[in-house]
């Protein structure tokens, strides 16, 4: 059980072994309804900047294997700070893990590379004012 007051580690703890139970239900209604409104939904992995989790791993691959099993593409920035020697320039301070403004720039960077390629171009003289990107072509929007 999981009551008001615990511990935020005690939570998420005691939480753990339905991750993947909540992933395949989220993924699978998620998938649902943007089928029913005719949008291409993406499911991002976002990397932590700074991380002690060892567990990170496991919850990747367990987040991209229920979106994929829910027929969801998932785009996957794991590897945006690769390249990067000194993981504390991508936060804002030690005591402040939030991403800097080089770690969104690493972000942003391989989130393009990744949804470039997935991208369908407009029809040759059509601009998206003309036509509900994610409505279709009936006019009718979500």
């Amino acid at each position: 059980r999981v009551y008001q007051g615990s511990p935020s580690l005690v939570i998420q703890h005691r939480l753990d072994r339905y991750v993947n139970e909540l992933y395949a239900q989220l993924f699978r209604r998620l998938n649902e309804q943007c089928a029913e409104r005719r949008v291409r939904p993406f499911v991002l992995f976002r990397p932590e900047p700074v991380s002690n989790d060892d567990r990170l791993d496991t919850r990747r691959l367990d987040l991209i294997t229920s979106a994929e099993s829910a027929g969801l593409d998932v785009l996957d920035l794991s590897s945006a700070f690769d390249n990067v020697q000194d993981h504390s320039t991508l936060v804002i301070a030690k005591w402040d893990d939030h991403t800097s403004s080089v770690g969104h720039q690493l972000l942003a960077d391989e989130l393009l590379a990744a949804l470039a390629p997935r991208l369908e171009p407009l029809p040759v003289g059509r601009s998206d004012s003309d036509e509900e990107l994610v409505g279709g072509s009936d006019g009718q929007s979500s």
